[in-house]
């Protein structure tokens, strides 16, 4: 991904978070509101399943693991971007660590 592209990513990321709460805590909603931005502003809002996955294969949509990556950061960063699960998630981060092996801060 580009400087460009990292940087648009970031920015619609942050406005949608901003803009629909109800997708800070559902990264389907998110990624799907995402691409229906990227659909629109590629004049290809009407465009039929096959069009959208073609368009997804072929790298002319953000991926889904970039936008969430996003998401984690920009989350992480700001809190006010934060949904309800937020804290619940970091609440089991480390139970899991431990069971998987990582060192934790407990």
């Amino acid at each position: 991904m580009t400087d460009k592209k990292i940087t648009d990513c970031k920015e619609m990321v942050k406005n949608l978070l901003t803009s629909t709460p109800h997708t800070r805590d559902d990264d389907n909603r998110l990624i799907a509101n995402f691409w229906w931005a990227e659909l629109d502003r590629a004049k290809k809002k009407g465009c039929n399943s096959t069009e959208l996955l073609k368009m997804l294969s072929e790298g002319q949509l953000t991926s889904g693991e970039s936008i969430t990556r996003m998401r984690r950061k920009l989350q992480e960063e700001f809190a006010e971007l934060r949904g309800k699960l937020y804290e619940e998630r970091q609440a089991r981060q480390n139970p899991v660590k431990k069971e998987l092996g990582y060192k934790t801060n407990d």
